[in-house]
């Protein structure tokens, strides 16, 4: 059927009801509905609306769509085929993804995924490897549902402790040795320490060492320093837009020593660059910050301002002054330090095709007997689509080439 050119557009449409329009609209996937908020105002009105962004949370994360304050399209713009933003989502390092509430184990030779393993009842918010040579622990992976679970390094993957450990989403976890540090949905950040199996008890289990609260709203991601064999940092971010600095002052107890206050939005990545002596933190805000220590307090020295959309994560490299950020808009941008103005400066743009992207790890070495050894010269992305792309580089350059690409995960 032919369309009538006499047809005025906007009159066409302005004869749909309102209830109409909903119904439609309803029926529209997150993706779906960002495209039609681009057709014209009255689309972008009626994709705009709250009620169908809470909708679709509802239906991907059920526990924790009581919480007030939320901007549902914000939110789930910022996680798009993610768990919960700020929460890195996968772990490469060992050709392991998660989607939903499934591990997928990746073959980059045939680039497809070998196998799926349903792992959660929820969706998994983050899969971390445990490098421990005592335990016989392969990775560990936390999901919406407040619980945790740690994983055998044998390839049946037996589940070796399955520990409800907070009253709603695990969004982080980090490690150093045998002691966790996890943060939730519920405000709070604990400290957890491993017990391994023995003659008496059979499986291991995590023991509550501290309970740390001071964050206004959900922390969303985590990072570890080691200043000295006794002094460690736990670096917390979270939707009130801050940044804690927790510093242990005994076996059993950690205190808050800072609270950073400089971005304008929800924290959703933290790293810090030993090379540089500096953390890194990203943003809802579009913005990286760079915070360096002064006198005992870190002050926000620089900041970056080059992504236009949700920092999503961050790389290090451990040897010279560069780092990666990636972001929703798609692009990884690759970052060096200017010893002349002592400044941060962006070295290098990498495209990904346009697409969101969630996470960026530094590939493993799983050749041979070095099966721990990291390649820093190899970096894998996963983006919204579900792609997980391949990129290298030359040594001490940031910029990359795309290698390969491995199907859809999603």
């Amino acid at each position: 059927m032919e369309s009538n050119p006499t047809i005025n557009e906007n009159n066409f449409f302005n004869c749909f009801s309102e209830d109409l329009f909903y119904e439609i609209f309803h029926e529209m996937s997150p993706s779906e509905l960002l495209i039609m908020s681009r057709v014209s105002m009255i689309w972008k009105k009626m994709s705009d609306l709250e009620v169908l962004w809470r909708f679709h949370a509802i239906t991907k994360w059920p526990d924790y769509v009581k919480i007030e304050d939320i901007n549902w399209k914000e939110h789930i713009q910022a996680n798009y085929n993610s768990s919960f933003f700020g929460s890195l989502n996968f772990y490469l390092g060992d050709l392991l993804t998660v989607c939903n509430n499934s591990i997928n184990y990746l073959d980059p030779q045939k680039k497809s995924v070998v196998h799926e393993k349903i792992s959660h009842k929820a969706s998994i918010n983050q899969l971390i490897i445990y490098d421990n040579k005592k335990a016989n622990i392969k990775f560990i992976t936390c999901a919406t549902d407040g619980s945790l679970k740690m994983w055998d390094n044998q390839m049946n993957d037996v589940c070796l402790l399955d520990q409800h450990i907070h009253t709603r989403s695990v969004t982080c976890i980090e490690s150093f040795s045998n002691t966790f540090f996890t943060g939730s949905q519920d405000l709070s950040l604990k400290v957890w320490e491993l017990n391994y199996p023995n003659d008496f008890h059979k499986t291991y289990s995590l023991e509550l060492i501290d309970e740390l609260k001071g964050h206004k709203e959900a922390i969303t991601c985590l990072q570890i320093s080691r200043d000295s064999p006794d002094v460690i940092l736990i670096f917390s971010g979270s939707r009130d837009k801050t940044i804690k600095i927790w510093k242990k002052i005994d076996d059993l107890q950690y205190q808050c020593i800072q609270t950073l206050k400089s971005h304008k939005s929800t924290v959703t990545s933290l790293k810090i660059s030993t090379r540089a002596n500096c953390l890194i933190s990203g943003s809802v805000d579009k913005t990286i910050k760079i915070w360096n220590k002064q006198e005992d307090k870190f002050m926000c020295i620089q900041t970056l301002s080059n992504h236009s959309g949700t920092i999503t994560s961050f790389v290090v490299d451990p040897y010279n002054w560069i780092f990666y950020s990636t972001a929703l808009d798609g692009k990884i941008i690759g970052w060096k330090y200017c010893t002349i103005n002592k400044k941060w400066i962006a070295d290098s743009v990498n495209i990904s095709n346009k697409t969101k992207i969630n996470c960026l790890k530094f590939n493993r070495n799983l050749n041979g007997n070095l099966v721990n050894a990291i390649e820093y010269n190899q970096l894998y992305s996963l983006s919204s689509d579900g792609k997980a792309t391949l990129w290298s580089r030359t040594l001490n350059s940031t910029a990359l080439t795309l290698e390969k690409e491995l199907n859809n995960l999603t």
